[in-house]
Formats: structure tokens, C-alpha cells, sequence
């Protein structure tokens, strides 16, 4: 349905809602003071919406109680409106389908965008490109539930891209769109992953061209865009902030700001970008295998016949690593179970060595 209005959000609606939003998405017209919009921007207490009726005119409403710094209203929701303020009333959100989130500069949890069904993850040709970094942001869309698409940009005619196809490889089954905003190279095959209705969010570092990206995508210059800096040939940072903005095919696309670090919450997303990994891990000899001499070790031989990458498997555990410490710290049960089950095994160990004849302060 028009921009991305689904059943999943349809069914949240009551019979007097549903009524009044069937008839605002027809050409009947409504007498209803009910309506649904899709917001298209947040600023502070207000927000501007995408509205059925009226796609190209964002309306300004006030957002009021809904702005809890908590759990703010975000790019990309669907909320319910009274239309007969003024100006109109956000009333409630709908139930979210997804959620893009990732650790904050400030140590916290960001909420990025929501809603979302395809994560374009860009990297461009060049001084950007980033396998590891590239993980990380497969880690977040797969924790999110989101379908990747790796997008190589800056990909004009004449430029090599063996070498950058090469290093993506090591990503797996996912999906890699070399495409050019300047010649039009790759442009079909990107359009085609963004059929009428769905959304799809830019995600990457700043300087990678998700701004000459959008403005292919949407016919018109309607984000600034900076030159190229020789020094490290990526772009300067031009996008300072987050908006949904609807295709002239019908999808929607969020452009989010430029993002140098690429925190993790949780190790879940950690599995689903390494399937291959994954995979192994229940194939060794022995249950609680540490894979590093074991004999029988499925992920070892794996290393040394070639079928898995060192460079994957150790990014892998840095990852979980990184992404389950960070869930504990967020997570103040999980920190406790964490610290009891220290003390646990802290308690083991001293009973192991009194029965073995440790006495304080002798070594053995």
C-alpha cells in the first residue's frame, strides 16, 4: 500500500480508524478527524509527516507527550493523528515492524530509524572501503532483522573494482551493487531492490555519496552534496540529518547522517553476518572446543584447508566479544548473572586448588 502502509500496521488500527484511513487512502472524501501519517522527520517536539493524500507536502504537527527521551518517535514510524487541531495532535504510534539501533557516541543505545525493510549499506570505491566495517553494519541489519544490500559507490566508468569485489567477497551470500550516481552505472539494479511501497535506509560513513545517491534516485538535487577531498579522496560530511524521503517509484528511502564508529548492542546480528562461522561451531570433536589447538576442531581445519578465512574467524570473535560486552553493560540483569557467574567459577577454581594442596602464598 501507498508508503509502506502494511497489514502488520493496518491491524493495530480499530474499526473507527481503519474506517476513516480507508477512506483517506482513497479518493473519498473523509470526514473523519482520524488519520494516519508516516513521519517523514523529527525535530526536538515536532514532526513533519508523509501523508497518503498528500505525499509531497509534509505536514508539521505536534508530537507532544509521544517524545519520550527514551523511546522517541523516529524517522520512519506510523502514527495516528487528530486532524482537528491546530496544529494537528500526534495521538499514539503503531506497533514498529523493525528497528535499526546501535551504540551512541555517548556509550547509549540509538535508535536510528524505524520501519525499515532493506539496509543499504554503502561503502565507496576507494580510500572508504572497509570489509570489517562492512560486518559491522550486517551485524546491526541483521540484529534488526532488515534484509542487507552492500552498495560499492563511486563506481564510475574506467575505475578498477577487481580488488574491491575481492575484499567484499569475504561478506558471504550478500548481496553487492557496484553503482555510479555519475554514469548511471548499477542504478537498474538498485532500483529493482526498491520497489513501490518498501523502505529502504542509507546507512555508511559520511563521504561515501549517499547524497548524490539519493539525488539520482529521487531525479533532483534535493540534498547538498560536497566535493571530493584529495588528501583521502572521500566527500566531506553533508547530511546532518535524519529524513524519509518518497521515490518517484514508490519506495522510501531514509538518508541518515554519516557515522564514524559502528557500535554493537547485542551478539545475535554477530551469527547471522558470519553464517559461515556459525556453521562450524557445532561440528568440533569436543562440546566445549576453544578453538584454538583442540584436535578434531572444525573451525581449525577449516582455516587450514582454506574454506574459512583467519581474517573472518577473527573478526568474528571480536565482534561477539564486543557486542556481548556491550549487552551486559546494557543490560543490568544480564550484568549481574555475569558477575555471579564469575564468582561462581572464581569459587571453582580456589576449591580446585585447595584439593589439590594449594596453601595461600606457596606456588606450585
Amino acid at each position: 500500500m501507498a508508503l509502506g502502509l502494511t497489514q502488520h500496521f493496518l491491524a493495530q488500527l480499530d474499526e473507527h480508524e481503519l474506517s476513516a484511513v480507508v477512506q483517506q487512502c482513497s479518493s473519498t472524501p473523509s470526514e473523519s478527524p482520524i488519520s494516519i501519517g508516516r513521519v517523514a522527520f523529527v525535530s526536538r517536539d515536532r514532526v513533519r509527516l508523509l501523508h497518503p493524500r498528500h505525499p509531497e507536502h509534509p505536514l508539521p504537527l505536534v508530537a507532544g507527550s509521544l517524545f519520550d527521551p527514551q523511546d522517541p518517535v523516529l524517522v520512519g514510524d506510523w502514527v495516528v493523528v487528530r486532524d482537528d487541531h491546530d496544529p494537528p495532535l500526534v495521538l499514539r504510534r503503531l506497533e514498529r515492524s523493525t528497528v535499526i539501533r546501535r551504540k551512541s557516541p555517548s556509550g547509549g543505545v540509538q535508535a536510528v530509524s524505524a520501519n525499515i525493510d532493506t539496509a543499504l549499506l554503502c561503502t565507496a570505491h576507494g580510500g572508504d572501503l572497509n570489509v570489517r566495517r562492512m560486518e559491522r553494519w550486517l551485524a546491526i541489519a541483521a540484529e534488526a532483522g532488515i534484509t542487507p544490500v552492500v552498495v560499492l559507490t563511486k563506481a564510475d566508468d574506467g575505475v578498477d573494482l577487481d580488488a574491491d569485489l575481492d575484499a567484499l567477497s569475504a561478506l558471504g551470500e550478500v548481496e553487492i551493487i557496484p553503482v555510479s550516481a555519475l554514469d548511471g552505472r548499477g542504478m537498474a539494479a538498485l532500483r529493482a531492490r526498491l520497489p513501490p511501497g518498501r523502505t529502504a535506509a542509507l546507512l555508511g560513513s559520511s563521504g561515501v555519496g549517499k547524497s548524490t545517491l539519493l539525488n539520482a534516485l529521487l531525479g533532483e538535487d534535493r540534498q547538498d552534496t560536497g566535493e571530493i577531498r584529495r588528501s583521502d579522496e572521500r566527500g566531506k560530511h553533508t547530511t546532518t540529518t535524519r529524513t524519509l524521503h518518497l521515490l518517484p517509484s514508490g519506495a522510501l528511502l531514509v538518508d541518515n547522517p554519516g557515522v564514524r564508529e559502528v557500535g554493537l548492542l547485542a551478539p545475535e546480528g554477530v551469527g547471522a553476518a558470519f553464517p559461515e562461522v556459525e556453521a562450524l561451531l557445532g561440528r568440533c570433536r569436543f562440546r566445549d572446543c576453544g578453538h584454538t589447538e583442540e584436535p578434531g576442531c572444525a573451525v581449525l581445519d577449516a582455516i587450514d584447508s582454506g574454506t574459512l578465512s583467519e581474517a573472518r574467524w577473527l573478526a568474528w570473535g571480536k565482534l561477539q566479544r564486543e557486542a556481548a560486552r556491550e549487552a551486559r553493560r546494557l543490560d543490568k540483569r544480564a550484568q549481574s548473572e555475569a558477575q555471579k557467574s564469575w564468582k561462581r567459577v572464581t569459587q571453582a577454581n580456589r576449591a580446585r586448588l585447595r584439593a589439590a594442596g594449594w596453601q595461600k602464598g606457596q606456588g606450585r
